[in-house]
């Protein structure tokens, strides 16, 4: 038996005495089935906890590695990010991997586990508080880490990533659609060395390249009878998964930004709009989730620019905060040199209610301080575990 029987047993009790319907799926069994213990009516009630050990049994028996998952969908704001089972609003659209519409990396990808280490509490948390899941998530992550996808659409990126057997936790598309396909209780593998104690990132872009090698960006941009920058997808419309009808896409900044990043010179197109402010308001929320993720990024000291290559080992290990795939590994450029890292920074401040131009301070403000003690404050309600 892949999982431990307490673990299992515990997550399936607490899920099935909350849900009506229960959607079981196994990572690893070649036999998958949507809802193979989709019972109505059986597993919602106290009384009828004897028939929900039965079926555990069976699945035990069987030697079938599944995890509980959440099954369908229950009415919600649609702004709600999910961490150990808990849903947080976040002020901007999410799509959740239970949607129709959404990614869902349980599927997608054949083995998922859990953070170091393991988050598996019992009782449900009590109204107003939050599960003991994830007081100990906020022990162990302190990094955010953002991506370019390379891909250029979120739902181009989530089919590479099944392709190759990765994870991330968040895709965030051209529109501002942000899509997370697992349970940030879960560890994706997204940044190597940083996967344990981070939360990933893809934002659509199809990404940074040396200015005189071949590059996609010719394909991606075009100028529009009004001088301006505008996207311009090379896929039939049908095949975007781009949710926001005729979306029509601008770069933050009409010209391609050209700079340097781990010593190469590099020229990106900027990210939309919609993206930037979908990302300030995910960030800003989960800054407020996860205390030891501060609102700041790696910069030059006594300075606002950011830092563009790899952290030293020393530095990355000791910091907590947003930064960028290229501040953990020296093969990458991602999220490249057209982030506005300035301006993106002073939105999530915005948000948090501090001071935007504190947002590259080396220590925590007051302010900071302040607005990590309050996390309690934030809107959240309880979703099946």
């Amino acid at each position: 038996i892949a999982h431990s029987a307490v673990r299992t047993s515990v997550r399936f009790v607490r899920f099935v005495r909350l849900r009506p319907e229960t959607t079981v799926t196994c990572a690893t069994c070649t036999a998958r089935s949507e809802k193979r213990a989709s019972i109505p009516g059986v597993f919602h009630s106290g009384k009828n906890l004897l028939g929900a050990a039965a079926v555990l049994l069976l699945l035990v028996a069987a030697s079938c590695r599944s995890i509980p998952r959440y099954a369908a969908a229950v009415p919600v704001a649609g702004d709600e990010i999910i961490v150990a089972g808990e849903r947080f609003h976040t002020g901007t659209r999410v799509v959740t991997w239970w949607e129709n519409v959404g990614y869902d990396t349980y599927k997608a990808v054949s083995a998922v586990t859990l953070r170091q280490p393991a988050v598996t509490s019992e009782a449900p948390p009590q109204s107003g508080e939050s599960s003991s899941d994830v007081t100990a998530l906020q022990d162990v992550v302190d990094q955010l880490v953002l991506h370019y996808d390379a891909a250029g659409l979120s739902k181009h990126c989530f089919e590479a990533l099944k392709a190759r057997q990765l994870s991330v936790h968040f895709l965030l598309d051209i529109d501002g659609t942000i899509y997370q396909t697992l349970d940030l209780r879960e560890r994706a593998s997204h940044a190597t060395i940083a996967n344990n104690r981070s939360i990933g990132i893809e934002i659509a872009n199809i990404g940074a390249y040396p200015p005189s090698a071949s590059q996609p960006l010719d394909r991606w941009y075009r100028r529009d009878q009004t001088g301006g920058t505008v996207l311009t997808i090379p896929a039939p419309a049908s095949a975007t998964g781009v949710l926001t009808a005729n979306f029509r896409g601008k770069p933050a900044r009409s010209e391609p930004v050209t700079g340097v990043v781990q010593d190469q010179r590099l020229r990106q197109y900027d990210f939309t709009p919609e993206q930037y402010a979908a990302l300030g308001k995910l960030t800003a929320a989960l800054c407020r989730v996860f205390p030891k993720i501060r609102p700041q990024y790696p910069h030059a000291f006594l300075s606002d620019q950011p830092v563009m290559r790899k952290l030293t080992d020393r530095r990355l290990a000791r910091y907590g905060g947003v930064l960028g795939h290229y501040h953990i590994q020296e093969n990458k450029i991602d999220p490249g040199p057209a982030f506005d890292w300035q301006r993106y920074m002073s939105s999530v401040r915005r948000e948090l209610n501090l001071n935007p131009a504190e947002g590259m301070a080396t220590k925590r403000t007051k302010n900071a301080k302040a607005e990590s003690s309050a996390q309690s404050n934030l809107r959240k309600d309880s979703l099946p575990k």
